[in-house]
């Protein structure tokens, strides 16, 4: 039941939405941590970011898999995996790596999200949204 309400979410409102309002959710969730002051506040808190973090962890998935060319899943996956992995090794390490702190860092990562979606588009001639829907 709860996968067929998902997917019909998805379907209905975007990959892309649903995946930025995870991650808008994601972040005011830790940001509203900080303010809490009991325990079963942050435990409410922990819960709505968790579910968050599912959907940041399994949408790109599903939408490299509704993109990638028929009978070409694995390189579009390989890649978004390795992606994922190496980013997950790399951002702890950043500040101390780049010496930058504050909006100078948050810029930075921006950036190169922005840039790595780019190669990937280039890389794998991946078909673009009109409607940032798929």
């Amino acid at each position: 039941m709860r996968g067929r309400l998902l997917t019909a979410v998805v379907r209905g409102i975007g990959a892309v939405r649903i995946f930025v309002l995870a991650a808008v959710a994601c972040a005011l969730t830790v940001l509203a941590m900080i303010a809490a002051e009991t325990a079963g506040g942050w435990i409410a808190l922990w819960f709505l970011t968790g579910i968050a973090i599912a959907a940041i962890f399994t949408l790109p998935e599903a939408w490299v898999g509704q993109l990638a060319p028929e009978g070409s899943h694995g390189r579009p996956f390989a890649l978004s995996a390795l992606m994922a992995r190496v980013a997950l090794v790399l951002a702890p390490l950043t500040p101390q790596i780049l010496a930058i702190e504050g909006p100078g860092l948050f810029i930075l990562s921006a950036s190169s999200a922005v840039a790595a979606r780019e190669a990937i588009h280039s890389t794998m001639r991946l078909p673009r949204s009109s409607r940032g829907n798929t």
